[in-house]
């Protein structure tokens, strides 16, 4: 059963760009304490031989694509953070245009009226 009504929560909406604007900075920060954190294991296929020659190739193949995850990773958040910001716009500004036309009513309303500014008659 689908609903005619439309809601949002801006606040939470707002929190939730916030604790999204962090991700790109921690995956950015994944992938730089990976880099480090490889830094330690030189050398442990060896230098330039047999061993060194079968699997070093792999290994740094799965490390760039692994580095490149994180670098995606990044992206996406970011491009989330600017579509749930650009959503959180768009309900502010249908809740002030509504709030605005709703003021405007009532004004009219009150005009209207017989001066006592209830709005009914």
């Amino acid at each position: 059963m689908s609903s005619d009504r439309y809601e949002a929560n801006p606040a939470g909406l707002r929190q939730g760009v916030e604790l999204i604007g962090i991700l790109p900075d921690l995956a950015k920060k994944a992938g730089d304490d990976f880099i480090a954190q490889q830094a330690e294991y030189q050398g442990a296929y060896g230098y330039d031989d047999e061993f060194y020659q079968q699997n070093f190739p792999g290994y740094t193949e799965a490390n760039e694509t692994l580095l490149s995850v994180f670098r995606e990773y990044g992206t996406a958040f970011s491009y989330l953070g600017s579509a749930v910001l650009g959503n959180l716009r768009n309900i502010e500004g249908t809740q002030q245009d509504a709030l605005e036309g709703i003021n405007l009513q009532n004004n009219k309303l009150d005009a209207f009226g017989d001066g006592s500014g209830s709005g009914k008659h």
